[in-house]
Formats: C-alpha cells, sequence, structure tokens
C-alpha cells in the first residue's frame, strides 16, 4: 500500500518506520523538505520526502501526525480530499498542555472531518507514545489501539495497519467515539508525564 505521513516527529516517524518495515511503500509529507531537520530523511536513501500536496496526491492512505495546533492549516492544504481515507493520530491538547480542547464539544477527529472536505477520517494510532509506536509488543500481550470511524472500510483498512505493525487492534465504533479515544491519549499522556510513569507502558484489552 502507498502512505503518506504528514509530519515527521516522533510519533510521524515511527509509524513510517514501522509501515516500511512491514512492506509497505512511505512518503513523508512536510511544510520545508529542504529544511535541515529533515536532512537524515532526506539523507537516508530509502526514505520518500517531499511537501505534503504531492505525499497526499500521490497515496491512498493518509496519517496525520502533526501538532494539534497544525492540524487545520494543513488539512486545508487540500481542497478535496476526494474519498482519500485520513487516519488521525493527533489529539486536541491545549497549547498550555493542561488538557483538552473539545470546541464545541466535538473531538478534534470531529473537527478535522469538517476541515478535511471529502475525506473518510479515521480516529487511530493517537492513544499511545512513539515507543509503543516502535515496540508495541509487551511480555504479556500487544498493546491495545482503538479505531473509530463512520466508513467502514476506511475503518477496516486502519485496523489492518495497526495490526500489521503488531498493536491488538479492534474498532471503537464510530467517529464521535474519538472524544473518548482522544480522553484515553490524555490519561496515557497524563500517567506517563504528569505521574512520572514514563513511556514504558500500554494498555492492554483482557477478555473472559
Amino acid at each position: 500500500m502507498n502512505i503518506s505521513v504528514i509530519g515527521a516527529g516522533n510519533v510521524g516517524r515511527a509509524l513510517g518506520n514501522a509501515f516500511q518495515v512491514a512492506g509497505h511503500r512511505v512518503v513523508y509529507g512536510v511544510r520545508n523538505p529542504e529544511s535541515s531537520r529533515y536532512r537524515d530523511l532526506r539523507e537516508s536513501g530509502n526514505t520518500q520526502l517531499t511537501n505534503i500536496e504531492k505525499a497526499v496526491r500521490d497515496t491512498a492512505v493518509t496519517l496525520l501526525a502533526v501538532p494539534w495546533q497544525a492540524v487545520k492549516e494543513t488539512v486545508e492544504l487540500i481542497p478535496d480530499w476526494d474519498g482519500k481515507i485520513l487516519i488521525d493520530c493527533t489529539n486536541p491538547i491545549k497549547l498550555d498542555f493542561s488538557g483538552l480542547d473539545f470546541e464545541q464539544g466535538l473531538s478534534g477527529a470531529e473537527q478535522i472531518a469538517i476541515w478535511a472536505n471529502g475525506a473518510r477520517v479515521v480516529k487511530c494510532f493517537n492513544q499511545t507514545g512513539a515507543d509503543n509506536m516502535i515496540h508495541p509488543h509487551y511480555e504479556t500481550s500487544k498493546t491495545l489501539m482503538f479505531a473509530a470511524g463512520d466508513e467502514q472500510e476506511a475503518v477496516e483498512t486502519a485496523i489492518k495497519l495497526a495490526r500489521e505493525i503488531g498493536f491488538n487492534a479492534v474498532c471503537a465504533g464510530k467517529l464521535h467515539i474519538s472524544r473518548q479515544l482522544e480522553e484515553l491519549a490524555w490519561l496515557w499522556i497524563h500517567l506517563a508525564i504528569k505521574e512520572g510513569w514514563g513511556t514504558s507502558f500500554a494498555f492492554a484489552l483482557v477478555k473472559r
């Protein structure tokens, strides 16, 4: 599958590398591909790096992994997503890091669905940190990863991709459930940073 990763921070790079290892063709889309911060990607020899518009145009599935404050401007660079799958890996974290910002009661993913004209939006890959994107396997279980969206094929695609890179991925429901997934992400962030747990833990699903 051809996958674009918009954003080349910790989460974007972790997911991009995982999908490359799984055999997918990955292209990173960033605002300024010539920036010195991406020199390592340009010089790696097996990584494609281009601008956001071209990355989206040339791929069927896009992962959005940019800071929340840049999300609206980023997705609106594409006037018409034309039915492409847009997997939202972001969380609407307030600039002062005091919590989540649910504008007009909408989850971040629901806001993105409004801004990204014509996209099939799925919430996924937002509920844990980059370390768990790289190493989703623990001794007793795999890291849990929920996906939520209104379009079944898009959700199934996100779940398939998540399972391919080692997550225990399951559907959580329609896109409006994204608010709960973003709150779950904030709990992980709170424990990791504010409670001092560090990043070497994950949520898991246990059934009888």
